[in-house]
């Protein structure tokens, strides 16, 4: 029993043409990721930087603490994440002490106590897309002390 050769052609061409959208989509979804993914570790390298920079201000001093976040958001913003400037806003810094009885940082408002900062950096306005549902939009928190 054989089949003829244009039925075999026609088996083909349907099949492909039903695979070819979902390999496309699994395409998209693997650029969009990927895309994500680098735009996540420009985060972690501004938040790092951030909190580096507002550590080394930290002296004990209400003046210090302030100087210390002005430093972080001046560094956050000399860096980029997926090309547009990273800006903090005052809930992104958090001052306190390491801690590690309680294992690790602890919130504190309280000058004299404050040798960490904790930085959160976020990029909320990515358009909306297929990687968005299965990931959500990157935000990373980077600690320093």
């Amino acid at each position: 029993m054989s089949t003829a050769p244009g039925f075999r052609s026609a088996l083909a061409s349907t099949v492909q043409a039903l695979a070819l959208p979902a390999v496309m989509v699994a395409g998209a979804i693997a650029i969009e990721h990927s895309h994500r993914e680098a735009i996540q570790t420009e985060l972690q390298v501004t938040a790092d930087i951030a909190a580096s920079a507002g550590a080394l201000r930290l002296d004990g001093t209400s003046a210090g603490v302030h100087e210390a976040v002005a430093a972080a958001h001046r560094a956050a913003a000399r860096n980029t994440a997926g090309g547009k400037a990273v800006l903090l806003s005052d809930d992104d810094i958090a001052t306190g002490f390491w801690d590690e009885a309680a294992g690790g940082f602890v919130e504190s408002t309280a000058a004299a106590e404050i040798d960490a900062l904790r930085v959160r950096t976020r990029r909320g306005d990515l358009p909306s897309d297929f990687a968005s549902v299965a990931i959500g939009h990157p935000e990373v928190v980077s600690t320093l002390r």
